[in-house]
């Protein structure tokens, strides 16, 4: 539904009493409440300053907070990556440490090999240090803050990397940058 609409620009007015699905599909929301409108605006409108009780109640409070990050892209939140070649100096690599407590290793073609969270030591310790990343634990600008939050937690990290189409990284999104307020 949102290509065709994307696609040819028309206005939709879809009916639905799932509110993650209105949340995932809308631009805009009007929320009925015995045939009256109650409220009207965007998701995020909609879930920041609910109009009444009954608002608040059919938006859902459990999980309310996943529910506002569902509404937002982790390209709200990117921030510079700090990263390394596998092929720079260790000297450079561990100065990144002065700066920052992680560095993403990238291999000579700019593809993620994976996370230093420590300074190596020695040219071995390099690859022991090294914490692999599967294609899963990457982030990519669209995908929204809720799947990055469930990838961190899955993968006890407080970082992923956000990568483009062929895998570059292109920043990071972190867990404390995803947890706070715009």
């Amino acid at each position: 539904m949102r290509r065709v609409h994307e696609e040819t620009g028309k206005t939709i007015v879809f009916v639905t009493h799932d509110m993650d699905e209105a949340l995932k599909l809308a631009s805009r929301i009007a929320i009925m409440d015995e045939g009256r409108l109650v409220q009207v605006g965007t998701p995020r409108e909609i879930l920041n300053t609910p109009a009444n009780d009954f608002v608040l109640n059919f938006v859902g409070q459990s999980d309310l907070g996943l529910k506002m990050l569902a509404c937002e892209s982790v390209e709200t939140r990117l921030e510079p990556a700090p990263s390394a070649l596998r092929n720079d100096p260790l000297e450079s690599i561990r100065n990144h440490f002065g700066t920052s407590d992680h560095l993403w290793l990238l291999s000579p073609e700019g593809q993620i090999e994976g996370l230093l969270t420590e300074a190596p030591t020695g040219d071995d310790d390099l690859d022991r240090s090294l914490r692999p990343l599967g294609r899963e634990s990457h982030a990519t600008p669209d995908m929204s803050l809720k799947e990055a939050l469930s990838h961190m937690v899955w993968r006890k990290t407080d970082w992923l990397p956000v990568v483009d189409a062929e895998g570059r990284l292109t920043g990071e999104v972190g867990l404390n940058n995803v947890v706070e307020r715009p």
